[in-house]
């Protein structure tokens, strides 16, 4: 199932609102982590921040339907990436991470997918080729 939470133009002159960081972010990622039947899940424009991510990557760690995760254009930087990053090294079904207008550095994007595939590959060897 799917469930949109982004901000967006629902036509000319109406805009959804929700607004969806901080403390109401905890408290859903706290009941996502407990509902496997959700595949996808978008909030962008959210003005998500790092601080806020922490509690989505805990989701990521244990949450296996998950399959698409939109995250969008919200404020993560390096740090939040780095935390979504740590949780994709457990998490085997996430295939879809949108991250796009976002403040994360390509430093950042670059070593954290070194580390990702040299965890990945070390973990399941013999299942991944070179490029």
């Amino acid at each position: 199932s799917v469930l949109d939470l982004s901000n967006h133009a629902a036509g000319p002159g109406v805009r959804y609102r929700n607004a969806i960081s901080g403390d109401g972010l905890r408290w859903f990622c706290e009941s996502l982590g407990r509902s496997f039947g959700l595949t996808s899940l978008r909030l962008a424009d959210n003005n998500i921040s790092d601080k806020d991510v922490s509690a989505l990557a805990q989701v990521l760690r244990v949450n296996l339907a998950l399959i698409h995760l939109d995250l969008n254009r919200n404020r993560i930087g390096s740090r939040g990436a780095q935390l979504l990053f740590d949780a994709l090294a457990r998490n085997r079904s996430l295939r879809h991470l949108h991250l796009v207008g976002n403040g994360i550095s390509i430093e950042a994007v670059r070593l954290s997918v070194i580390g990702l595939v040299s965890m990945l590959t070390s973990s399941r060897p013999g299942q991944w080729s070179s490029c």
